[in-house]
């Protein structure tokens, strides 16, 4: 960029740029910016603690861009509606679970998260809760209502910012002492008592308590013919992934699984893909490694798309696609 305002590209490209056109370029830092682009630039530094995760909570709750659009149950990416009783109790439960509670932040995750991260997260749990129950908790009492909203909300609140813990000298510990402090913060909607983690459950609004994820696992039928390799024998922890794994891909939403090798990571997901319809979705696993190159990624993407026009690749009609990456 000159004094005259035009844009030089990479590709020797000249772009003028007219009185009406303004560029804004958002970045993490300016290691590879030049004095020239500095000095002609207005630079505006935004602090994480700044902004904070308020201004995504306000309007994730108001919904002001959808209040005039119709709800359509059918599209997994329509934000469902939020009327006056969950608005009021998911503003109480951001202020009391989140933003006054000091020892939520005291633990140690196994890669590095931020809050708006987390806060995202429990927006998109929650619209999938919504967009499942939503019907039938309007059926509600209205005191069972508050109760049912914000027993998703400690539901989708634990997984966000206990979902990620580890990292530590004792992750076992880290996952105890968790447990301990937000079954001590959860006191309008307690968890049942005993040994098991506060993660072993889950709300269920039609009998108004939780239910351990045991109960939602099928016996296994062995098939007449099958690889021993491709045997899935299920348990309350792959289920309870399983159900964490398909609330994101309904809300198109990316998830990450991490862990070490052999905690089940690839069987979650590719047990999850295996019972996806291929009329509907469409996949790709790709291995990275050390002989991975661009081009070779590149061409597997595109193996998957269909070409549209020009350069642009999509699709199917009503498909969406689910990359699953393994890195090594």
């Amino acid at each position: 960029m000159d004094d005259n305002k035009v844009l030089t590209l990479v590709s020797n490209e000249r772009i003028p740029l007219t009185p009406a056109m303004r560029l804004l370029f958002e970045v993490s830092n300016l290691r590879n910016a030049t004095p020239a682009t500095v000095s002609r630039g207005g630079v505006l530094f935004i602090n994480e603690t700044d902004v904070g995760w308020k201004p995504y909570m306000d309007s994730w709750i108001e919904r002001s861009a959808d209040k005039n659009k119709k709800f359509d149950e059918n599209d997994p990416t329509a934000r469902p509606p939020i009327d006056d009783i969950p608005k009021s109790v998911f503003y109480r439960c951001f202020q009391s679970y989140i933003e006054g509670n000091t020892e939520i932040s005291r633990f140690n995750h196994i890669c590095p998260v931020v809050d708006i991260m987390m806060v995202m997260t429990i927006c998109s749990i929650l619209d999938a809760l919504l967009q499942k129950w939503g019907n039938d908790l309007k059926n509600l009492k209205e005191e069972d209502q508050k109760i049912a909203y914000e027993a998703f909300f400690v539901y989708a609140a634990m997984w966000a910012f206990g979902g990620s813990l580890g990292g530590g000298q004792d992750d076992e510990a880290d996952f105890k002492a968790f447990n301990t402090m937000w079954r001590a913060a959860s006191k309008v909607v307690k968890f049942p008592e005993g040994n098991n983690l506060c993660f072993d459950y889950y709300y269920d609004p039609t009998k108004m308590q939780w239910i351990h994820w045991q109960q939602e696992v099928q016996t296994y039928v062995p098939a007449d013919e099958v690889i021993f390799s491709k045997i899935m024998v299920h348990t309350f922890n792959t289920v309870r992934l399983k159900t964490l794994l398909k609330m994101h891909v309904q809300r198109r939403k990316p998830i990450m699984f991490i862990g070490s090798a052999g905690t089940g990571k690839t069987t979650v997901f590719r047990d999850f893909l295996g019972e996806t319809q291929r009329n509907e979705c469409e996949y790709s696993v790709i291995n990275f490694n050390s002989y991975t190159t661009s081009l070779s990624l590149q061409k597997n993407i595109e193996s998957r798309v269909e070409k549209k026009s020009g350069r642009r690749f999509g699709l199917g009609m009503n498909k969406v696609l689910i990359s699953v990456s393994y890195t090594h």
